[in-house]
């Protein structure tokens, strides 16, 4: 098997020691050291218990919590710019990238 086709949180053995996915290319070795990058390609075996433990089931996000979010991102970054001294068509440029975003995702007022 090779370590893209493991999923997240899946153990294998490499290298002569047993580790865990941490992500696409990431690794952490079940000894508790730093984490490793590994090739996609990189030949692994993985463990009996290779499957990944289940991940809390998480509510999925509202329309109202998504167009809120990335309303408090705008406000902040508003902020950010007027601290820097950011001119107005900054401001309104940030402002435009925000009703795009908001237009594409279909979260537009």
């Amino acid at each position: 098997m090779r370590f893209g086709d493991l999923p997240r949180g899946g153990q294998f053995h490499y290298q002569g020691g047993v580790w865990t996915k941490t992500g696409p290319l990431a690794a952490r070795p079940s000894d508790g050291g730093a984490e490793r990058l590994i090739p996609r390609s990189a030949a692994i075996q993985p463990t009996a218990s290779s499957t990944p433990q289940p991940s809390s089931p998480t509510a999925p996000l509202s329309r109202e919590a998504v167009r809120d979010a990335i309303g408090q991102l705008h406000d902040a970054a508003q902020r950010q710019l007027t601290e820097a001294g950011a001119d107005t068509a900054a401001r309104d440029s940030l402002t435009s990238l925000r009703d795009r975003l908001l237009t594409g995702l279909g979260l537009a007022p």
